[in-house]
């Protein structure tokens, strides 16, 4: 039995200590965060040593970028319950990472390339995870500019046949919203529109549909209602059709860069199968000047 078998067994008991210490204890916290309760057996430790170790209070700098970056995705008021459970998920693939590496290294004689290779995958682990978080907020910012030039045109349209900016506004999200796959822009707009309906001012709702969307297309255009609203009719459209123009043009430009880096993934793939190809053809030849 060597000293990584022996570490392996300590590691075991560590963590079943600890997941009887917890107990309970973080079964709200998880039920509001589960979708980053995986593993559900190491999410409870993770969050006892977080706990025990103040990580929040010793390393505030390291928490608030995936702190903001939840904020945008999932809104302020839930940004500090995930935040916590973000970082144990994180937590909880180290120890796991950990645990098998160790293991593998005892099962294969002792061997401490294992160790390291465990060491070296949780140490690029938490900047793997908030890369995807970035990756999660350009989708959803390209979502967004997607569907805000529609939006935008039906809301010229309406203004043009009589409505008010306002009602405008809360008739533009009124539907099932099936079309668009539950844009993340339409929820938005959803919200606000409650809140019109419920006579919440008209400025603010449209500053904080700004700040909620994160996006500075949808800032230029919550500003261009705000500047031209109480002026109304041709002011409004005009301005309206201006950025509507603007946007419809970025969009063009978003579709050819997508379509630019879908054609640059396609050549990887099309190399191996011209490969496979020439292999085919040319294996006959080669075999007929063998003999």
């Amino acid at each position: 039995m060597g000293y990584l078998f022996a570490l392996f067994v300590l590691e075991i008991a560590l963590i079943a200590i600890l997941r009887l210490a917890a107990g309970k204890r973080y079964a709200d916290l998880m039920r509001e965060g589960r979708r980053w309760a995986s593993p559900a057996f190491l999410a409870p430790v993770s969050l006892l040593l977080m706990d025990r170790l103040k990580f929040f209070d010793r390393y505030p700098g390291a928490v608030a970028g995936i702190h903001r970056r939840l904020a945008v995705l999932y809104g302020s008021r839930q940004a500090a319950p995930f935040s916590k459970m973000y970082v144990s998920q994180i937590v909880s693939y180290a120890i796991a990472l950990m645990a098998i590496c160790t293991g593998l290294g005892a099962v294969s004689g002792d061997d401490p390339l294992f160790l390291g290779y465990g060491l070296v995958l949780a140490a690029f682990l938490p900047f793997l995870r908030v890369r995807s978080l970035d990756r999660e907020m350009m989708r959803r910012k390209r979502q967004m500019l997607y569907a805000l030039p529609e939006y935008l045109n039906k809301l010229i349209l309406l203004v043009n046949a009589g409505e008010t900016v306002q009602r405008a506004l809360v008739r533009c999200t009124e539907g099932d919203g099936a079309a668009d796959g539950g844009n993340p822009l339409k929820k938005e707009l959803q919200t606000a529109a409650a809140q019109l309906e419920n006579n919440y001012p008209f400025p603010r709702a449209l500053e904080e549909l700004s700040k909620r969307c994160g996006v500075q297309e949808v800032t230029m255009f919550t500003t261009t209602v705000l500047l031209n609203y109480r002026r109304g009719g041709d002011d409004v459209v005009l301005a309206l059709r201006s950025l509507s123009h603007e946007l419809w043009e970025k969009r063009k430009a978003m579709a050819r860069t997508l379509g630019e880096e879908a054609s640059s993934k396609l050549v990887f793939p099309m190399m191996l199968i011209f490969l496979v190809v020439m292999t085919i053809v040319a294996a006959p030849a080669i075999l007929m000047m063998s003999y």
